[in-house]
């Protein structure tokens, strides 16, 4: 059966062809040249001749190539020897051909070819290519873009045309003659005489013999051995002697050798001629169809196989990769080939390029001027027939110009007319693509053949109505291409009445659509860019109109977002949760937790709860048919009112979308995001509880409440500790998780050592590294290292303060590790960090610029922060340049949020710009009631305290504030000095005793003990202090700061009559008014506190008067009863030590003697001895010191004879002392 695979092929090799050329080169083209006058010029090589034009700046020479090409089916077939003499490519005719070519005027015109190509699918079979060699051509035209095509010349072409006869004498030879065809003999008899003599000689003849016809002959030695004596001609038999033996040897298993036939005789009329052993033969040269030897030569040098070219898809991509994609089979074939412009009569090379060209810039604008048709919608054929017979109709009555009015889309009617016309249609939607389609189709109407060329490929033009296109002439179009039909396709909504043009209408409605749902070119619903297939999503009764149907089918992709953002995991360190029972849970587990909706991860300020709900978020994007937000409470308190609290749980998740960015929007975006949410498994990641203020607490419980009675929903929920209470009233179901803690060794090693630029990692730097980590106890003096450095976000910040630090050999160790203070600290080097480099420190413009630059940081930072906790931030883009100091995380995107990296940052800057800079009275008001005095746990009170140091940062405006807010309720004061002492923020206590009135500072008291008010007053037990809890470090910070109010308040008159309102507040704390209380100096005597004791001591030797001599007297039973029963010093001096020396250095001797007459020591000592305070344990050798050390005061201050009559008093007592040690020392001081 006929196929087209030839014409394909010839078709084929033809635009390849003129792929290889078309950008380099100059050049003219023919195909199948031997027609009209050319009829017989190429004969064999006519199917393709290319000539290449010389270009002398571009050093291109001329060329001229004529081609002729074959294939065959099977591709897997090779050129035989036969084939290559007589059958397939039968050389006598292609030498013919060259022949013919140069006798003919096309040679004269065009010169000799370059090449003679045989361009052919077909391979070389092993026995052809033994007389073959690889081709290189001498001209670099032809630069073949397919591995696979091999070159080859014939380079022992004499040896091929001696083939026929050197096979019949092999054949003649051999024992097992073959029946041999008649082939056409391209070995002339002169020639085979010339040279027979030096194959084979005759034999002496014999009976046998001469009964034949033919002589007996033998082969000659320095033939079978290939002597250097043999003429070139008889060498070159000899090689196509071998091989014709070589194919007539059938024995596998051994190889041919030439030596074997040294005794063959046979008889042979091969060479055809009687006398071989004629000495004196005449040599004479190669002549061919009146071709001598040197034009076979050049023939032979020029006649090239073109081997193995691919065919059919293999060659159609090699051409479109050198059209770049712009190649067209169709208009190829119709305007180079079948339908080509010049005449058949008078064929001769065309100058193609110019046409080509244009074919190509045709191909490029269809493919880019059409309308994607919406995939998954069909138009029944009644509608599309109905649009199409209208167009039909109106272009029979002869204008070239119509207006469609389309409903409910203008790419739906576009797309059906398309369909329609789709091979002579080009749509333009915008002013752009009509620029381009005028651009381009005048540039083709300006070339030779290019009016045929739109004629045929253009015959509908559609125009989309757009901004830009309406004001253009409809003439321009139909002067430029006068036989084109013009369709302007416009909105329905087009009021009929402004259409310039008569005009038809296409509404399709629902009945007109065919809706495959399962191909509908649906896009994506990503989640935090984890996707989701939109067809599970939709629910197919809510597309009621065509309307929706379009929106839908032109859907893009819908990318919702929550607060989720990409943290920075660099030398981040992976931690487990702890649960209860101290049980690991990995972040997966968490999430698959499906037994416990309610997840809750508390743990205090900076340990990393944010990272692990981001991780955790990461971790669920590779978890299928699960979707994770990350939602910040703040994101929710800002966004829901009242109006949640009656929301059904369906309704939540509608007003869920409400705090996601979705893009794009309308309502059945809405549709679909609610109906992802409600078919998923949603997992909601709750950051940042604690940073919102108890109302909005409430109001984001009842949110996630509601939510969480979606069925598939997990809450996973992060807070500081403080805030757990009222979650779990809120859930009480809940499970509840710490994290490990965190490895900071492993940190600092990863920060510093692993992950550092190992041209930075120095024996140095290592040492200091193991410094820093080993010895921070002392480096950082007693302050609690350990839990100090197990605060991720503190390591992270201590990483920033050494970052230049840990790399100098006399590393200097920051001192100061105040929360405040590090931070500070903090954010000077993050700003140094990141200008480094940057700035001449020798030019003083460049100093200027960097202290306004930092002038900026801390203003932006500051405004931001409190931006953020007011909830009034409308453009983060504002503060795009403040990310690059790596403090703010900021999103551009629909989101358009911006935070700071975490919370505390927020609050330094926050603090910063309501203490130093000036803020309105509300705000500051306001601030003080979130963050003054509130919270032990509220790390803005560190940061206020830092600021606090210097008192002067204070205006008098902010100081009435603050005393007006101390007067906002009854017992505010004590409550706020109740926090300062909690948070040992002693710059704080200090500012309120210096802002506070007289009169709320008389209500307040410090106390060790209860009330000291025997009705309960409720008034004066809110006001009172309890100081039972301070250390003795707190303690005198609390003594020198009331003693510093004191001295404020010196000049103050005191009008009131009440003995006790006369004392100053430190007064108050010294000399507590109850006898039945503790005051300072007995819990300096108990704890002991050596410190607070000589404080006390001092102040009452400075201040000393009446009444404190009365004070202390009346006192001096509780003192030593308490130095007797806490007689344990630790590591610390001993009290009575600190006593006796006072006593004897500082207290005149009658004074201490009359204390002792009016008070019995030695009977206190011998009751209280040996009782042991509640947690303390006996210990002898303390307890026998204490009472050696009172036996010695009794000595030196008391006389004879009260001596003896308290040694007498004592000694039944001292019998019922249990220590025998203790009662054996007194016993032998009584007996004395």
């Amino acid at each position: 059966m006929a196929t087209k695979d030839g014409v394909d092929f010839q078709h084929h090799l033809y635009y390849y062809v003129i792929g290889l050329v078309h950008n380099t080169y100059d050049y003219s083209i023919l195909y199948e040249g031997n027609v009209g006058r050319n009829q017989g010029t190429y004969k064999a090589l006519d199917d393709v001749i290319l000539k290449i034009h010389p270009n002398r700046d571009r050093g291109h020479n001329e060329g001229l190539y004529l081609f002729q090409a074959k294939q065959r089916m099977d591709e897997s077939l090779t050129l035989s020897i036969q084939d290559m003499l007589h059958h397939k490519v039968k050389i006598s005719k292609y030498i013919d051909s060259y022949v013919q070519y140069s006798k003919s005027e096309a040679c004269s015109r065009d010169g000799k070819p370059t090449e003679m190509i045989y361009w052919t699918s077909d391979g070389l079979h092993s026995t052809t290519l033994a007389f073959m060699e690889e081709h290189t051509s001498k001209e670099p035209h032809l630069k073949l873009t397919i591995d696979t095509i091999g070159k080859y010349s014939i380079k022992h072409w004499k040896a091929l045309l001696m083939f026929d006869t050197a096979q019949k004498l092999a054949n003649h030879c051999t024992l097992s003659k073959q029946d041999m065809f008649k082939p056409q003999t391209y070995l002339s008899k002169a020639m085979a005489q010339s040279f027979a003599h030096e194959i084979i000689e005759m034999m002496e003849p014999t009976a046998k013999s001469e009964q034949t016809e033919q002589p007996i002959v033998k082969f000659r030695e320095q033939f079978l051995q290939g002597s250097t004596r043999l003429s070139e001609n008889a060498k070159q038999f000899r090689l196509s002697f071998i091989i014709a033996c070589q194919m007539q040897h059938k024995n596998p298993n051994t190889k041919f050798d030439l030596s074997s036939l040294r005794t063959v005789t046979f008889s042979t009329d091969a060479f055809q001629m009687q006398n071989l052993n004629a000495e004196s033969a005449e040599q004479c040269g190669f002549r061919y169809n009146g071709l001598e030897e040197d034009e076979l030569n050049w023939f032979f040098e020029h006649f090239i196989f073109y081997v193995n070219v691919p065919k059919n898809e293999k060659m159609i991509t090699a051409i479109n990769n050198l059209f770049h994609n712009q190649w067209d089979e169709h208009m190829f074939h119709k305007y180079l080939i079948k339908d080509r412009p010049e005449t058949k009569k008078d064929k001769k090379l065309q100058q193609v390029k110019a046409l080509v060209e244009s074919i190509m810039k045709m191909k490029e604008l269809k493919s880019k001027l059409v309308v994607i048709p919406p995939k998954g919608i069909d138009f029944k054929k009644e509608s599309l027939d109905k649009l199409c017979t209208g167009i039909e109709t109106y272009f029979l009555k002869g204008p070239n110009e119509l207006t469609i009015l389309s409903r409910p889309k203008v790419e739906w009617t576009t797309a059906r007319i398309q369909s329609k016309y789709e091979k002579h249609t080009v749509v333009a939607s915008n002013a752009m693509e009509m620029k381009y389609l005028l651009d381009t189709l005048n540039r083709i109407k300006n070339v030779e053949f290019g009016d045929c060329l739109i004629s045929g490929e253009v015959k509908y033009i559609l125009v989309l109505h757009a901004p830009g296109i309406a004001e253009i002439d409809s003439k321009t179009i139909l002067e430029l291409v006068p036989n084109v039909k013009l369709i302007l396709i416009v909105e329905g909504n087009t009021i009929e009445t402004s259409l310039s043009s008569p005009f038809i209408t296409d509404d399709v409605v629902l009945d007109d659509v065919i809706v495959n749902y399962e191909h509908l070119e649906l896009k994506r619903v990503s989640f935090d860019a984890k996707d989701m297939t939109l067809s599970n999503c939709i629910r197919k009764e809510s597309i009621d109109s065509s309307e929706k149907l379009a929106e839908l089918s032109t859907l893009k992709n819908i990318v919702v977002k929550s607060d989720f953002y990409e943290h920075n995991e660099q030398n981040y360190i992976e931690r487990s949760l702890i649960g209860d029972g101290g049980k690991v849970v990995t972040h997966s587990e968490l999430i698959l937790n499906e037994g416990c909706a309610v997840s809750i991860i508390c743990d205090t300020a900076g340990q990393g709860k944010t990272i692990e709900l981001l991780r955790i978020a990461k971790i669920a994007h590779g978890i299928e048919s699960r979707i994770c937000l990350y939602i910040r409470a703040k994101t929710i308190a800002k966004s829901f009112d009242t109006q949640a609290e009656q929301s059904s749980s369906l309704e939540g998740l509608q007003l869920l979308q409400t705090l996601l960015y979705i893009t794009p929007q309308s309502a059945l975006i809405d549709d679909i995001v609610n109906q992802c949410l409600a078919t998923a498994q949603v997992c909601f990641l709750i950051d940042g509880f604690d940073e919102i203020v108890e109302t909005y607490q409430t109001l984001v419980i009842k949110f996630l409440q509601q939510i969480l009675q979606c069925q598939s929903c997990l809450l996973i929920l992060a807070t500081r500790n403080e805030s757990v209470p009222i979650l779990r009233k809120a859930f009480k179901n809940a499970s509840y998780y710490n994290l490990a803690t965190f490895p900071y060794e492993k940190y600092f090693k990863q920060l510093w050592l692993s992950d550092a630029n190992p041209d930075m990692i120095s024996p140095e730097v290592q040492r200091n590294v193991d410094i820093f980590i080993s010895n921070f106890d002392q480096l950082l003096k007693g302050v609690g290292c350990k839990s100090f450095l197990e605060v991720p976000q503190l390591c992270k910040i201590m990483g920033i303060i050494y970052q230049d630090r840990i790399r100098k050999p006399n590393i200097q160790w920051h001192t100061n590790y105040e929360i405040g203070s590090i931070y500070n600290t903090f954010l000077q080097s993050q700003f140094e960090n990141t200008v480094r480099g940057k700035f001449d420190e020798m030019d003083k413009l460049h100093v200027l610029a960097k202290e306004l630059i930092q002038k900026e940081f801390y203003a932006k930072h500051s405004q931001l922060a409190c931006e953020l906790e007011y909830n009034c931030c409308n453009n983060p883009k504002q503060y795009e340049q403040m990310a690059h100091f790596g403090l703010i995380m900021i999103q551009l995107d629909a989101s358009e949020c911006v935070d700071f990296m975490h919370r505390t940052v927020m609050e330094y800057f926050l603090v910063r710009n309501c203490l130093l800079d000036d803020v309105d009275r509300e705000m500051f008001f306001n601030f003080l009631r979130r963050y003054f005095c509130v919270s032990r746990a509220n790390i803005a009170d560190k940061f206020i305290d830092f600021f606090l140091h210097d008192l002067k940062c204070l205006t008098s405006h902010k100081k009435h504030i603050i005393s007006s807010y101390l007067y906002s309720s009854s017992n505010i004061l004590a409550t706020c000095i109740r926090m300062a002492l909690n948070n040992a923020t002693f710059n704080t206590l200090r500012m309120l005793l210096s802002v506070a009135p007289k009169e709320l500072l008389r209500s307040v008291h410090f106390r060790f003990g209860g009330t000291n008010n025997p009705q309960g007053n409720q008034f004066d037990e809110k006001n009172e202090i309890n100081l039972k809890r301070l250390g003795e470090r707190q303690t005198i910070l609390l003594l020198e700061t009331l003693k510093e109010c004191d001295d404020e308040y010196d000049d103050a008159d005191n009008e009131s009559d009440d003995e006790n309102e006369d004392r100053s507040i430190l007064q108050r704390m010294l000399f507590e008014t109850n006898p039945d209380e503790e005051d300072t100096l007995e819990v300096a005597l108990r704890k002991p506190f050596p410190e607070v004791f000589d404080w006390f001591v001092a102040y009452c030797t400075e201040h000393f008067s009446l009444d404190i001599q009365r004070y202390l007297t009346a006192r001096i039973p509780r003192y030593a009863r308490t130095i007797i029963r806490h007689c344990y010093a630790e590591n610390k001096e001993k009290i009575i030590d600190k006593l006796i020396q006072l006593c004897a250095a500082t207290l005149r001797r009658d004074f201490v003697r009359d204390c002792f007459q009016r008070f019995d020591l030695l009977g206190e000592l011998i009751n209280s001895i040996e009782s042991v305070p509640q947690g303390k344990q006996f210990k002898e050798a303390d307890r026998l010191d204490l009472t050696q050390k009172i036996i010695s005061l009794l000595d030196l201050y008391q006389d004879n004879e009260t001596l003896l009559l308290f040694k007498e008093q004592s000694k039944q007592r001292v019998e019922r002392l249990q220590n025998e040690a203790i009662r054996s020392c007194i016993n032998q001081w009584i007996n004395k």
